[in-house]
């Protein structure tokens, strides 16, 4: 793919610029050097989510499944999971994204090709960071356990202030 997505390339230039922490800027290179493929996440995983609000006080939590299946040259993702708000019946949550590799990392597309954020695979533990105003979208890889891995939102603005802490295990 030549880095076009839906007509992003100006959007996602710009996302790269404004949204994305520098890869260079996170900690602990991959030992031994070595590095993940975008490939190493093609398969099913098992997604465990806990969403930590701090302005309620409240635990949510999330359990189900992520997909990660070729597409093209990209790799799409899709997750579905049973989603418990304490004191509301508990209902099915679903998200898809496009993964599109680049370099030594992999840019993050929401659903409807809009860039989201791009993370290294090079390190073990990347950051990058996402700007919807007026809130501010933080996360944290880590791949130091790998083929388990995880993923820690940190969300701040005027009413928004929780984090969420996503584990993934493959399956099968």
């Amino acid at each position: 793919m030549d880095g076009r997505r839906n007509g992003h390339k100006s959007e996602r230039a710009a996302a790269r610029g404004a949204d994305a922490r520098d890869p260079d800027d996170a900690h602990d290179a991959a030992p031994g050097g070595q590095v993940l493929t975008p490939d190493a996440f093609i398969g099913r995983w098992r997604l465990d989510r806990r969403i930590h609000d701090r302005l309620t006080g409240q635990e949510s939590r999330l359990e189900g499944e992520a997909v990660m299946r070729p597409q093209g040259a990209d790799i799409a993702y899709d997750e579905e999971g049973r989603l418990e708000f304490p004191g509301q019946p508990p209902m099915i949550a679903t998200r898809s994204y496009l993964w599109q590799p680049d370099g030594d990392g992999v840019w993050v597309f929401f659903e409807d090709g809009r860039p989201f954020h791009r993370f290294s695979l090079a390190l073990t533990m990347p950051e990058a960071s996402h700007h919807c105003p007026p809130d501010m979208y933080y996360v944290s890889y880590n791949f130091t356990r790998w083929p388990s891995w995880g993923a820690t939102w940190t969300v701040r603005g005027p009413r928004k202030d929780y984090r969420i802490e996503s584990s993934y295990t493959r399956l099968g």
